[in-house]
């Protein structure tokens, strides 16, 4: 049993720490994280049986959904709430030692964004972009198809279903580039980062103008490149999942910064009415 606790617990212990520290508020999210530790102590050490894990993840799964459309209870922006749970859900389905990623990947979002007024604009917006990109093969992730990790998809489950595991395997994989967007949507809120709107507004918009920019250029380039490589003997295993990655990323940018612009609109009401009232 102690041989059991590896040094892949302890990080994984570490990382709750530092998140429960940096981020949660709540008593749904103080909640799942016990019952993280839980789930993952009794996967390691074999305590209980498979049914009593199942029923602790699907009991955080809906502590996850109530704490995410909580902000009408709690004095807490919507933004901040969603990021806490999508925070968590990616402790729970990812492996131990991957955990560690998450509350490190917010920090280097929050390092760039807070400091966004000691360099140029398109210096920020850059830095954001890379990290959107860097931090998808962070969790060991490449443009090869075998390295999706489907046990997440899976998490939880007591039966099959294409849709929910497709889902969750979607979320999982693109779990880092999810939690930069989700960070940056989580800073319009002054609750615990108090940085100007002015400066939020702009930092995003300068994220998102030069990452579609990129993200054109590249579909360009890799739809020019399969075509004219059609007749290779590997376009199957290499040229055809690149361009499936690119979809995927595509579909994700653009869910993600209409998520970016509505969470902006939302401050930028808030305010106003604010001002309104006073």
């Amino acid at each position: 049993m102690l041989h059991a606790l590896s040094l892949e617990y302890v990080i994984f212990v570490l990382a709750m720490i530092v998140l429960t520290c940096l981020r949660l508020r709540t008593v749904f999210e103080w909640t799942a994280v016990c019952g993280i530790v839980i789930a993952k102590v009794d996967l390691l050490l074999k305590f209980q049986s498979v049914a009593f894990s199942r029923v602790v993840v699907q009991v955080i799964y809906a502590l996850l959904l109530v704490n995410a459309i909580a902000s009408r209870f709690v004095k807490i922006s919507s933004s901040y709430l969603i990021l806490n749970s999508f925070s968590l859900f990616c402790c729970l389905i990812h492996k131990i030692e991957n955990a560690i990623l998450v509350p490190l990947v917010i920090l280097q979002a929050r390092l760039i964004h807070v400091t966004a007024n000691c360099r140029p604009w398109w210096a920020t917006g850059v830095m954001l972009n890379s990290l959107f990109l860097a931090s998808f093969f962070y969790q060991g992730n490449s443009n090869s198809i075998t390295t999706i990790d489907i046990a997440m998809g899976y998490t939880g489950l007591s039966n099959y279903n294409e849709y929910i595991v497709g889902l969750m395997t979607y979320l999982g994989t693109f779990s880092s580039p999810i939690l930069v967007m989700l960070t940056l949507a989580s800073a319009q809120s002054k609750t615990l980062w108090p940085v100007t709107p002015r400066l939020d507004g702009m930092t995003l918009k300068n994220f998102m103008r030069i990452h579609f920019i990129r993200l054109a250029f590249a579909n360009f380039v890799f739809c020019i490149v399969v075509v004219v490589m059609r007749q290779h003997l590997f376009v199957w295993s290499v040229f055809v999942p690149k361009i499936m990655y690119q979809a995927a990323f595509t579909l994700l940018s653009v869910l993600m910064c209409a998520v970016l612009i509505s969470f902006i609109w939302l401050a930028q009401v808030g305010t106003k009415s604010c001002k309104i009232k006073t």
